[in-house]
Protein backbone atom coordinates (compact mmCIF):
# COMPACT_ATOMS: atom_id res chain seq x y z
CA UNK A 1 0.00 0.00 0.00
CA UNK A 2 1.57 3.53 -0.59
CA UNK A 3 0.34 6.84 0.13
CA UNK A 4 -0.58 9.23 -2.72
CA UNK A 5 -1.36 12.30 -0.43
CA UNK A 6 -1.38 12.99 3.29
CA UNK A 7 -4.04 11.28 4.59
CA UNK A 8 -5.07 9.22 1.36
CA UNK A 9 -3.94 5.66 1.26
CA UNK A 10 -3.65 3.59 -2.76
CA UNK A 11 -3.99 0.07 -3.12
CA UNK A 12 -6.78 -1.59 -1.27
CA UNK A 13 -10.03 -0.92 -3.29
CA UNK A 14 -11.13 2.05 -5.88
CA UNK A 15 -12.37 4.25 -3.40
CA UNK A 16 -8.79 5.19 -1.96
CA UNK A 17 -8.54 5.97 -5.65
CA UNK A 18 -11.16 8.21 -6.05
CA UNK A 19 -10.72 9.85 -3.30
CA UNK A 20 -7.44 10.82 -4.70
CA UNK A 21 -9.33 12.25 -8.00
CA UNK A 22 -11.55 14.22 -5.61
CA UNK A 23 -8.57 15.25 -3.26
CA UNK A 24 -7.09 16.76 -6.41
CA UNK A 25 -9.99 18.90 -7.27
CA UNK A 26 -10.51 20.18 -4.14
CA UNK A 27 -6.60 21.39 -4.11
CA UNK A 28 -7.03 23.17 -7.45
CA UNK A 29 -9.96 24.39 -5.90
CA UNK A 30 -8.13 25.95 -3.77
CA UNK A 31 -5.72 27.55 -5.99
CA UNK A 32 -8.63 30.03 -7.41
CA UNK A 33 -9.10 31.76 -3.75
CA UNK A 34 -6.48 30.90 -2.05
CA UNK A 35 -5.67 33.26 1.31
CA UNK A 36 -3.64 30.54 2.39
CA UNK A 37 -0.30 30.58 -0.22
CA UNK A 38 0.17 29.19 -2.76
CA UNK A 39 0.98 25.33 -4.21
CA UNK A 40 4.60 25.48 -4.92
CA UNK A 41 6.09 22.71 -7.45
CA UNK A 42 9.55 21.79 -7.75
CA UNK A 43 10.86 20.74 -11.44
CA UNK A 44 12.50 17.02 -10.82
CA UNK A 45 12.60 13.86 -13.05
CA UNK A 46 11.39 11.60 -10.50
CA UNK A 47 8.68 11.53 -7.42
CA UNK A 48 11.93 9.54 -5.74
CA UNK A 49 14.78 12.17 -6.30
CA UNK A 50 11.86 15.17 -5.35
CA UNK A 51 11.41 13.09 -1.57
CA UNK A 52 15.29 12.89 -1.78
CA UNK A 53 16.02 16.02 -2.26
CA UNK A 54 18.03 15.19 -5.49
CA UNK A 55 16.43 16.65 -8.05
CA UNK A 56 18.74 17.40 -11.11
CA UNK A 57 16.58 19.41 -13.39
CA UNK A 58 16.87 22.68 -13.79
CA UNK A 59 13.73 25.87 -14.49
CA UNK A 60 11.84 27.66 -12.30
CA UNK A 61 9.50 26.16 -9.43
CA UNK A 62 5.78 27.04 -11.09
CA UNK A 63 2.29 27.56 -8.68
CA UNK A 64 0.12 24.84 -9.34
CA UNK A 65 -3.31 25.73 -10.51
CA UNK A 66 -5.12 28.66 -11.47
CA UNK A 67 -2.28 30.85 -11.83
CA UNK A 68 0.28 27.98 -13.44
CA UNK A 69 0.52 30.25 -16.51
CA UNK A 70 1.56 33.04 -15.09
CA UNK A 71 4.30 31.12 -13.21
CA UNK A 72 5.69 30.05 -16.34
CA UNK A 73 8.22 32.14 -18.01
CA UNK A 74 8.13 32.53 -22.37
CA UNK A 75 11.48 31.64 -22.42
CA UNK A 76 10.83 27.95 -20.19
CA UNK A 77 7.55 27.79 -21.82
CA UNK A 78 9.58 27.62 -25.31
CA UNK A 79 11.11 25.03 -25.18
CA UNK A 80 8.95 22.80 -25.73
CA UNK A 81 9.81 19.74 -23.90
CA UNK A 82 7.73 18.04 -20.82
CA UNK A 83 7.50 19.03 -17.13
CA UNK A 84 6.85 16.71 -14.18
CA UNK A 85 6.71 19.09 -11.04
CA UNK A 86 6.29 17.86 -7.40
CA UNK A 87 5.15 18.96 -4.48
CA UNK A 88 4.19 18.31 -0.79
CA UNK A 89 0.70 18.76 1.09
CA UNK A 90 -0.43 18.68 4.83
CA UNK A 91 -2.56 16.38 6.00
CA UNK A 92 -5.05 19.09 6.81
CA UNK A 93 -7.02 22.18 5.17
CA UNK A 94 -5.53 24.45 3.38
CA UNK A 95 -3.07 21.27 2.26
CA UNK A 96 -0.23 24.16 1.78
CA UNK A 97 3.20 22.89 2.75
CA UNK A 98 5.28 25.45 1.62
CA UNK A 99 4.18 28.51 -0.09
CA UNK A 100 5.36 32.09 -1.06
Amino acid sequence: MMTWAPGILIGVSSVPSICAHLQAVEYYTLTINNHYGKFIGVPCNSYKSFKNNSCTVTGPNVTMGFDLEESITPEDDNKGRPRKYYLDTTDNYPYVKYSI
